[in-house]
């Protein structure tokens, strides 16, 4: 297990992951569209957590505090779907690199195709390794006593 991992509990509700590419783009007064890749592709990803107390909440809050804005780099597991390991549309890792792929074709392609050289295929325990989107962390205190919270992250290559 890398470290450091944020906490896994709580859990967050929901995972929204997004690829990045940069491309240049440009277009004439014609209409005609010209692109061109630049960089490589990354991932990025948002984590919503559900209403928590505060006690629930601290262990988070300590954790996210300490990676010190966007300087820190740590951890996050990525949730697989039952039975679906290496299956098209799911996460994985190589065993020699820290890097996030995608599954393209059943267990064969990776978005990005980068070929991976000495590396075996990861599937049943996924991580990305990330920082903080930006250096300011945003905490809804409910009147109800519960407190609420967003992540972003960005893949760390």
């Amino acid at each position: 297990m890398p470290t450091p991992l944020l906490p896994e509990s709580p859990a967050p509700s929901s995972y929204e992951i997004r690829s990045k590419t940069n491309t240049l783009r440009s277009e004439s007064l014609s209409g005609k569209i010209l692109t061109r890749k630049i960089g490589g592709q990354r991932f990025e990803m948002s984590l919503v957590y559900p209403p928590m107390q505060q006690q629930e909440f601290g262990e988070i809050i300590s954790f996210l505090n300490e990676q010190d804005g966007q300087n820190g780099i740590f951890y996050i597991r990525i949730p697989t779907l039952s039975g679906s390991e290496g299956s098209k549309g799911e996460y994985v890792n190589y065993d020699n690199h820290t890097k996030l792929y995608q599954v393209a074709s059943n267990g064969v392609d990776t978005i990005p195709d980068t070929l991976v050289a000495g590396g075996n295929v990861v599937t049943s325990t996924v991580y990305m390794r990330v920082s903080l989107a930006n250096n300011v962390q945003t905490v809804n205190y409910g009147n109800d006593g519960t407190v609420r919270i967003e992540i972003d992250v960005v893949e760390r290559i």
